[in-house]
């Protein structure tokens, strides 16, 4: 067996200027601890054949009443499905499918919305034309954090979304998820 010359590599920080010539931070924008956060296209990378991929962020900090906040505004991308990688907290989420994707004003009734339970540490891609708002924490005092990538969050150079719609149900409804008070579904 032939034996191998060795050479032992120094250990480097980010902060080291080094790191700049290989690599560069997608660090979300800085937060507070009790206030919301949505960083819509913070950052970005490109693909091979020339797409931009947006980098979000979202923060929801802990609160004594995380299901107490009803929802009636929501968002779809009419082409790109939207990476999620959870980092903080397990969350409840509504989802709806869009029935008609070439019609802007297509948005379900609230009883066509669908909740799910999300976990930390859970990555999964949100198909294109599919509504969804923001999170309710699963407990009490339990912040929620998560990164987003897909290609549509930021604005086009004449100030229009690029590939998003945002709508609010229409008359007076909004959605809560279905909890006893102590965060269990019923």
């Amino acid at each position: 067996m032939r034996e191998l010359n060795i050479h032992k590599l120094k250990i480097r920080t980010t902060d080291d200027p080094l790191f700049e010539t290989v690599a560069r931070m997608a660090k979300p924008p800085q937060m507070t601890s009790e206030k919301s956060l949505f960083a819509p296209a913070y950052g970005s990378f490109n693909i091979a054949d020339g797409t931009v991929v947006d980098l979000s962020y979202l923060y929801e900090p802990g609160s004594d009443t995380p299901w107490s906040k009803p929802r009636n505004r929501f968002d779809r991308h009419l082409f790109t499905e939207e990476l999620w990688m959870v980092s903080e907290g397990d969350f409840y989420v509504p989802f709806g499918l869009c029935k008609n994707p070439d019609d802007p004003e297509d948005i379900p009734q609230p009883d066509e919305i669908h909740c799910f339970l999300i976990r930390k540490g859970d990555v999964f891609v949100l198909k294109p034309n599919v509504w969804h708002c923001g999170p309710w924490p699963r407990e009490k005092g339990m912040a929620v954090s998560f990164y987003m990538a897909l290609s549509g969050h930021r604005q086009s150079a004449s100030g229009g979304n690029v590939d998003y719609i945002m709508k609010d149900f229409a008359g007076d409804w909004a959605i809560l998820p279905d909890l006893d008070d102590s965060g269990r579904p019923l």
